[in-house]
């Protein structure tokens, strides 16, 4: 619920910085970064830093650095991100798993905000090595 709200922040103070209005554009990120940043969303949290640099704003840079020990993911998400990762289709996994092509879907539509990517293709780049980080 709170990623919700925070991405409705950033898509706000992008729609109102391309509007015109920077210095309304700028309370936006900075409450989304500040979320983002609690919840360790470290893609979302680039971009969020991203666009108060393009409204004027200097963001906050953390000394410590993040951490990404931890899965923002459940164990089932899991299970369909993984081999959507390897390049099965939503039925491969549906059959793998035991659940239907269409929960797999909406599944990995649920994951892709979670993971800050928005297409099939971003999760190529997926490092679960290192706590489900986006690579290069």
């Amino acid at each position: 619920m709170r990623i919700s709200y925070a991405r409705t922040c950033l898509l706000y103070g992008e729609w109102l910085r391309r509007s015109g209005r920077r210095a309304e554009a700028r309370a936006q990120p900075a409450e989304a970064a500040e979320i983002f940043r609690r919840l360790d969303a470290a893609p979302l949290l680039a971009r969020t830093r991203a666009e108060q640099e393009l409204a004027g704003q200097q963001p906050r840079r953390d000394s410590a650095p993040a951490r990404h020990a931890t899965t923002p993911l459940t164990a089932q998400e899991l299970r369909v991100v993984r081999p959507a990762v390897a390049g099965l289709t939503n039925r491969e996994i549906g059959a793998q798993s035991l659940i239907s092509p269409r929960t797999v879907g909406y599944r990995l539509a649920n994951v892709f905000p979670e993971l800050g990517i928005v297409s099939r293709a971003d999760l190529a780049r997926l490092d679960f090595g290192n706590g489900l980080r986006l690579m290069g």
